[in-house]
């Protein structure tokens, strides 16, 4: 009897092994797993991105730099007029008289030329002190601008006192003014002002060419060139000027072409305000 009971016993052991085998081999257990999902490409998570803060800059505008404005201007309505054929070698007249129409004054040059313009006769010698001597062609033009045979050059002289005289006639409050000595900054600086600025230069900012020179009567030296010119300044950028030349019209130069010649020029300059 003990015998059989025993058996049984063994019998039901393997039964109950056999069952706890197949429920931990088929997932069926007491413990319950919440269910999950193959792992595949799309279920990986990209890492978080955060708002950014209104007018907050993104990296690439962090990264761009910022644009330099040019320093620029150029004066509007600015009338060029030219000097031929009337006056061949009235330049530096010319140019005075497209600095006061500019400030609407409806001056002629040819006017400007025959009844202001004090001139000067051409005489030479040799002084004492064998000192070659000559007109001063920096107060006054020497010879006539309305003929290439005779007409040469004035200087800023000249042109003052011509401007001044026709400013007083029309009664005007306006005056000319010899600012011979300023620095192409300070030219730039008058043209940002809308000031136009009388400039003694060259013929297409070319050399000047031979140059004969000589002392006044009153102890000053003064020189021309076959190339030398006059012109307005009414603009100018980073790099370049635009002149105003009563031969060729509105022409731009480069600064340092411009600067160059005004130097070789003494940097000769008259304005009107």
């Amino acid at each position: 009897m003990k015998k059989k009971i025993s058996v049984l016993i063994l019998a039901m052991s393997v039964i109950l092994l056999c069952l706890y085998f197949y429920e931990t081999n088929t997932g069926r257990s007491n413990l319950v797993y919440a269910p999950t999902e193959p792992e595949t490409e799309s279920s990986y998570t990209a890492a978080p991105t955060f708002p950014q803060k209104e007018n907050s800059p993104t990296e690439a505008e962090k990264q761009e730099t910022p644009k330099k404005t040019a320093d620029e201007h150029t004066i509007q309505d600015f009338e060029i007029i030219y000097q031929e054929p009337e006056l061949p070698t009235g330049c530096e007249i010319t140019a005075a008289t497209m600095a006061l129409n500019y400030y609407g004054l409806n001056p002629d040059k040819v006017e400007m030329a025959t009844h202001y313009l004090p001139r000067e006769s051409f005489y030479f010698y040799y002084n004492e002190n064998g000192i070659y001597i000559g007109p001063d062609l920096y107060n006054a033009f020497l010879g006539d601008p309305a003929t290439l045979e005779s007409g040469t050059v004035c200087g800023p002289g000249a042109i003052v006192t011509a401007a001044n005289d026709f400013l007083k006639d029309r009664k005007s409050k306006l005056r000319a003014k010899d600012i011979t000595g300023s620095s192409a900054e300070k030219l730039y600086s008058l043209v940002k002002q809308d000031i136009p600025v009388i400039v003694w230069i060259t013929v297409y900012m070319n050399g000047r060419g031979d140059i004969q020179s000589w002392q006044t009567e009153d102890g000053n030296t003064v020189d021309w060139g076959l190339n030398d010119h006059c012109g307005v300044l009414i603009g100018y950028t980073e790099d370049t000027v635009i002149i105003a030349d009563p031969i060729q019209g509105e022409v731009e130069y480069t600064k340092e072409q411009f600067e160059t010649t005004f130097e070789q020029r003494n940097n000769q300059c008259v304005i009107i305000k």
